[in-house]
């Protein structure tokens, strides 16, 4: 079921937003995310206006995917000296 919100304004995203930020993603994946993001960034500017149009539309209707609420949270340790097992690291 979609979550529902209501936003009393928003920024429209822009093509040249969403080129921006898929030009500048890391080249490696999360193992929890399937799609590579090479390919994407090879046809950034084929698909860009299609996610512009639905995230525009997301953001206006208050609608958004189930799946795009869950987030995946790694850790990265500050210094490599430190225990990746400990906590308080």
């Amino acid at each position: 079921m979609p979550v529902v919100a209501s936003f009393q304004y928003f920024k429209p995203v822009f093509v040249d937003n969403v080129v921006a930020a898929v030009r500048v993603l890391p080249d490696k994946s999360h193992a929890s995310d399937p799609l590579l993001i090479n390919p994407h960034k090879a046809v950034v500017d084929i698909i860009a206006p299609f996610l512009t149009n639905l995230f525009n539309s997301f953001l206006s209707n208050g609608l958004v995917p189930e799946a795009f609420n869950a987030v995946f949270i790694s850790p990265r340790l500050k210094k490599s000296v430190l225990d990746p097992v400990d906590v308080r690291s």
